[in-house]
């Protein structure tokens, strides 16, 4: 993966990660809110059911113990006909215990429903209230002490209805809190892209920049917040266009005021090589190595102009090729000289891709002249396809490996590692791995090192492909 691509992956995640924690944020507060404003209604208004429903209990139930007294006072029957009237109210029992006798309003009834300590509590003098189950259902009880009479007397009142509002109440206060959580994230979804789109366009701004097109800038913001960033953009964007458009200049201009003195320089190097044997063998040495750093201040001159034109983006034209063609012609005009293998994958003879010819086989040249020069020579180049989308072609040479300090670097500008500074290793001008690095992003690909298991270089070239050509 290629430094502009780990850039757009960690920028994706970062808008990502950002568009997430502000989702989050209105989604948790949603959540909260709901569960606050759902606890106070629901709790407040199961407090004033039952308490309204007990107290209107307690009132009836010493209203009826009254009743009950008189009627105790006159005899078994009134008794028995006084407390059969609260088997006319529905979900309503009653329980007197006079003595050992006992007497309920329903013989389905049981006492046993009213829990013993609540008896032993009445019993005992105390008035009592309790809230029970009976087969299942909600009951408040009541329990009073007709000391006149020394009698125990209960009353139960279903407050199923209130359980039933309750449940209705919870439902209703469900739906409405997924109901506000659903609108919440809705509302923090649209906040988060709107939040995290000018992070985005200055995002795709700046990979549109580093992938060369110097031109991208950020649209005009009618926000007072954005126009900042965006002018402040825009503004770094011209002043690095102008910056790389003038070094580029400066560049290309300094390599074609050179080519005159080189001539100069080159055609005196002929005519002292023609006489050389008038030379001492002093002056034959210094010829020697004056031709050789000639050569390398000619290779030095071509590689600048090219990476100039690199850099102003110039001489780009990409047509469609055969994607086995042009490996198999850029590999054999390099191959002639060296004993290497070529192994092109069948699939790759049906792809078709967008390429510069001229670029691409520079790419070759480079890296098999790398091999040439600072390895033992190229084993082999092995191309196929990588998924639907890219060709990888590695360019495998015989060692030594590279060193692990030097492999970081190794595509910077004028970087020749170890042999950096020792004259007899100086053949290199330092731009060929550069200049391999800089044609492979031009065409939106990437290239890197690794270790060959065989203990050579591996040199990965990864090329977009674009299709696959009709049968």
């Amino acid at each position: 993966m290629s430094e502009a691509e780990e850039t757009q992956v960690k920028r994706r995640q970062y808008i990502a990660s950002l568009r997430s924690r502000i989702l989050a944020a209105f989604i948790i507060g949603a959540v909260l809110f709901a569960l606050l404003m759902s606890s106070i209604s629901y709790f407040t208004v199961r407090h004033f059911l039952i308490t309204e429903r007990q107290a209107t209990v307690l009132r009836q139930a010493f209203t009826d113990a009254a009743l009950m007294r008189s009627s105790i006072n006159q005899g078994d029957a009134s008794i028995r006909d006084q407390i059969s009237a609260f088997d006319e109210v529905d979900g309503v029992h009653a329980f007197l215990l006079v003595g050992q006798k006992r007497y309920r309003s329903n013989p389905s009834a049981s006492l046993s429903t009213i829990p013993l300590a609540m008896r032993k509590l009445v019993r005992q003098g105390n008035a009592a209230t309790q809230t029970f189950l009976v087969k299942g259902e909600p009951t408040l009880g009541v329990g009073l002490r007709i000391a006149s009479a020394q009698a125990s007397f209960f009353i139960s009142f279903s407050v199923a209805d209130i359980a039933r509002t309750l449940r209705a109440l919870l439902l209703a206060l469900i739906g409405v809190s997924v109901l506000l959580i659903s609108g919440a994230a809705f509302a923090g979804l649209r906040a988060a892209r709107r939040a995290v789109r000018p992070l985005a366009q200055v995002g795709e701004a700046a990979s549109a920049i580093a992938s060369g097109d110097l031109s991208a800038r950020l649209a005009h913001s009618d926000d007072r917040d954005l126009a900042a960033l965006t002018d402040s953009f825009n503004a770094m964007a011209s002043e690095l266009e102008t910056r790389i458009v003038r070094d580029a200049a400066f560049n290309s201009n300094v390599a074609h005021e050179l080519r005159s003195p080189l001539t100069t320089l080159s055609a005196t190097v002929e005519i002292l090589q023609g006489s050389s044997e008038q030379l001492s063998s002093e002056g034959r040495e210094a010829l020697e190595l004056l031709s050789g750093d000639l050569n390398r201040f000619r290779k030095l001159i071509a590689d600048l102009l090219e990476l100039a034109a690199d850099d102003e983006r110039s001489g780009i034209r990409l047509e469609a090729v055969n994607a086995a063609q042009l490996v198999r012609k850029a590999s054999e005009a390099n191959l002639q000289q060296l004993d290497a293998e070529l192994v092109i994958a069948e699939d790759l003879n049906e792809r078709m891709m967008l390429a510069d010819k001229r670029r691409v086989e520079r790419i070759f040249a480079n890296l098999i002249g790398n091999a040439s020069s600072h390895a033992d020579g190229l084993l082999s180049i092995e191309a196929k396809c990588l998924g639907d989308d890219f060709m990888e072609i590695a360019f495998i040479d015989r060692g030594p490996a590279i060193a692990l300090q030097d492999r970081a670097r190794i595509f910077d500008r004028f970087y020749r590692g170890s042999a950096s500074g020792r004259r007899a290793d100086s053949q290199g001008s330092g731009l060929g791995l550069a200049l391999v690095s800089e044609h492979v992003a031009v065409h939106g690909g990437s290239v890197r090192l690794s270790i060959d298991a065989r203990g050579g270089n591996c040199f990965t070239v990864m090329l977009p492909l674009e299709g696959v050509l009709p049968s």
